[in-house]
């Protein structure tokens, strides 16, 4: 398989979500010798019912993703930048 990756090291973050995708993609940019760090965003709260988010368990899935690759880890909420990004999606669209 071959990888457009640069030839020597780097730093990186990662966003992992929880699946395989982005583990795959840690995993990958580890092996070839960069220095990966780890984040989960968390960007919805289901405040009105409608649809489930799992984020507990993505974000338990992203730890344990972090951990067996021994890559650091955060978690950061983004909720309160969403919001305030929908609003002006919401009013740029009465427009």
């Amino acid at each position: 398989m071959t990888t457009n990756i640069p030839p020597r090291p780097f730093s990186v973050l990662v966003a992992l979500s929880g699946g395989v995708d982005s583990a795959v993609v840690a995993h990958l940019l580890k092996f070839k010798g960069s220095n990966v760090s780890s984040d989960y965003m968390r960007t919805w709260q289901n405040d009105d019912g409608f649809g489930e988010c799992p984020w507990r368990e993505d974000l338990e899935s992203a730890r344990v993703i972090a951990k067996f690759l021994d890559i650091p880890f955060t978690g950061v909420s983004m909720i309160e930048k969403y919001r305030y990004m929908q609003e002006i999606t919401d009013y740029s669209m009465l427009y």
